[in-house]
């Protein structure tokens, strides 16, 4: 499992966990997610290009990661109008 930034960049990357561990699990027992609660909790929040309203930093996961604060994940695959198009602009195309 690897965290990137924006620009693909390796800031975390954890190896060695057994193959039939979720992602889920190996997020929670391997010390990643404490690492990225503690590393957002202490980032400003900054505004998007051409925004004045400053949003929290985020990271986006996959399906089988569980559902945090940070975390921004799609919609269940067979999601519809206004999810299906968020799943869109998230990267998500099924």
């Amino acid at each position: 499992m690897a965290l990137v930034d924006a620009e693909y960049i390796s800031i975390l990357v954890s190896v060695g966990s057994n193959g039939r561990v979720s992602d889920g699990g190996v997020f929670a027992a391997n010390g990643i997610s404490s690492y990225v609660e503690e590393s957002l909790s202490t980032l400003e929040k900054t505004s998007l290009p051409g925004r004045n309203l400053p949003v929290p930093n985020v990271i986006v996961a996959d399906v089988t990661v569980p559902l945090k604060p940070y975390l921004l994940k799609p919609f269940p695959y067979n999601s519809e109008g206004y999810k299906r198009t968020f799943n869109f602009r998230l990267g998500y195309i099924y």
